[in-house]
């Protein structure tokens, strides 16, 4: 008796072969999803700092506009109770260098916010 082949059958060799391939490809493809999960965790990362860095600079911005109106509307009340014009000057001289004063800090605040919130999305990376 003859053994007649299958026409459809896949040789062993090929068979082994293309398993080999089907799972090289499972390994290379499961490789890329480790790598393209690690990327995006690491832009939420940098993107939820940057939304933090952006809320502190906000928040720091806002508080020196409120402690400054504060402090007009302040020396605006008390020149309208000015006696005379030499009591005017003084208040202005005084709130001018006052502004100057808490300007200078509110700079060097507000530079520190900045620098932490560079250094904080530079440490993302």
């Amino acid at each position: 008796m003859s053994k007649e082949t299958d026409p459809f059958e896949i040789p062993v060799d090929i068979r082994a072969a293309a398993e080999r391939g089907i799972e090289q490809a499972r390994v290379a493809f499961d490789r890329f999803m480790e790598t393209a999960k690690t990327g995006l965790e690491a832009v939420e990362d940098r993107s939820k700092a940057a939304q933090d860095s952006a809320r502190d600079i906000r928040t720091t911005v806002v508080s020196f506009a409120e402690e400054n109106m504060a402090k007009t509307f302040d020396y605006v009340q008390k020149s309208m109770a000015a006696k005379d014009p030499q009591a005017l000057m003084q208040l202005q001289v005084d709130f001018i260098r006052s502004q100057m004063e808490g300007l200078t800090q509110q700079a060097k605040a507000l530079g520190e916010t900045v620098s932490r919130a560079a250094s904080d999305l530079a440490s993302k990376k």
